[in-house]
């Protein structure tokens, strides 16, 4: 029986191991995107859709239709048409697959996430050459992916950590990720740890933003905190521990820009772009032709001392490069205009519309979560990791705190 139970983890695992895979098929897409299709349309008549999931098909594929629309209109390559309609159909598809698949298996679904999860650090580990900064794995994923796993398996045992081993945990890896220079993972981290006491300290503290009218300001109430706590930059500089981090802060701090928008400074050119096309955006993965907005980016970076290159000097041969965005929200803005934002606000309000509601009885990782997600919605591109995380996340709250209540909250 014994034997019979880990066979079966073991399954869940190894699923998960393989799940994160990407393959390069009209741009990045994961192998549990194309196993999430292939089931999907073997079993389209057996598989069950919740309420909410019909409002995320409807959304998704009006969605679809706002990109379609602004590549016909941007006059379009047929290539980034297709990846950017498609960004939105694999999320769905995906998440529509994985709820189906772990109904009623809470457990089996934990495994495969830490078996998800072993897969992406041992990616890091293997081809840390491909990433941005080679030298700094902690800073590209290794750090936050190790952070989820160790909270993967407070819920794995069932057994909550005591609140002085999560401030000894989360202390010990805010130090960690500042030693190696990522802020990132630091502030995600501090304002988790943030939410998580103060919800367990209050349980209806976070009950105003529960509405349809006000959801929306938890994400912003985030990213002002961040900006908050990007002012108090130069509080590492007495320690020797941080160096790289000085150096870092030192090159982004300037009188006229906030530290924030110099380590982001795509949202120094964010509101000219979008005011150019604010209904139907420049279309999927829009070229910035001759360079006009990274001019514009770089010269204002240089004339302000946060760059030493020239202006433009490093894109000269980069004949694909896009305009530049970092962001979930911004991304789709730009892209495909104001009527793209209906998206984002619905999988924003599944994520915080639960969050709020169960907050204070929820395991210190899916606090994690949803601060990395409004991080992400304002600080990060949606590449075919963050569709993953964002898939994942989906079937998280569904399978824990929506599979038990079939009435339609939305």
């Amino acid at each position: 029986m014994m034997f019979s139970s880990s066979k079966n983890k073991a399954k869940y695992f190894l699923f998960g191991l393989i799940f994160v895979y990407s393959v390069n098929f009209i741009g990045a897409i994961n192998s549990g995107e194309i196993i999430s299709c292939i089931y999907v349309l073997f079993n389209l008549r057996k598989i069950a859709l919740s309420n909410e999931i019909k409002i995320l098909i409807k959304v998704s594929l009006f969605y679809v239709l706002i990109i379609v629309i602004s590549d016909i209109y941007n006059s379009n390559s047929l290539y980034n048409s297709l990846k950017g309609a498609f960004t939105p159909i694999l999320i769905l598809v995906t998440i529509i697959f994985l709820i189906n698949f772990f109904t009623n298996k809470r457990k089996e679904f934990i495994i495969f996430l830490i078996g998800c999860i072993f897969s992406q650090i041992f990616n890091i580990i293997l081809f840390s050459d491909l990433l941005l900064d080679p030298e700094n794995p902690w800073k590209w994923g290794l750090g936050l992916n190790i952070f989820f796993l160790i909270y993967l398996f407070e819920i794995f045992n069932e057994k909550k950590f005591s609140s002085l081993k999560i401030i000894i945990i989360n202390v010990t890896f805010i130090i960690i990720s500042l030693s190696f220079a990522s802020r990132a993972i630091s502030i995600i981290v501090l304002l988790s740890t943030f939410f998580y006491f103060i919800t367990n300290f209050n349980k209806n503290i976070l009950k105003s933003f529960v509405f349809k009218s006000t959801f929306f300001l938890f994400p912003i109430l985030i990213f002002s905190l961040i900006l908050s706590l990007s002012l108090t930059a130069n509080l590492t500089s007495k320690f020797s521990l941080f160096k790289n981090l000085n150096q870092k802060n030192q090159m982004q701090i300037s009188e006229d820009v906030n530290i924030i928008f110099s380590a982001r400074p795509e949202y120094l050119i964010y509101t000219t772009v979008f005011a150019e096309k604010p209904f139907l955006g420049h279309g999927s993965y829009p070229k910035d032709i001759n360079f006009y907005y990274t001019n514009l980016l770089n010269n204002y970076l240089y004339d302000n001392y946060l760059t030493t290159n020239l202006p433009a000097q490093k894109y000269f041969n980069d004949s694909n490069k896009e305009i530049p965005t970092h962001s979930y929200i911004f991304e789709s803005l730009i892209s495909h205009g104001a009527l793209s934002l209906i998206y984002w606000l619905f999988i924003t309000y599944f994520f915080i519309s639960i969050y709020v509601k169960n907050s204070s009885n929820m395991n210190y990782f899916f606090h994690v979560k949803i601060i990395t997600f409004c991080y992400s919605l304002f600080f990060s591109p949606l590449a075919y990791a963050e569709r993953l995380n964002i898939e994942l996340l989906m079937c998280l709250l569904f399978i824990f705190y929506l599979e038990r209540n079939n009435k339609n909250e939305f």
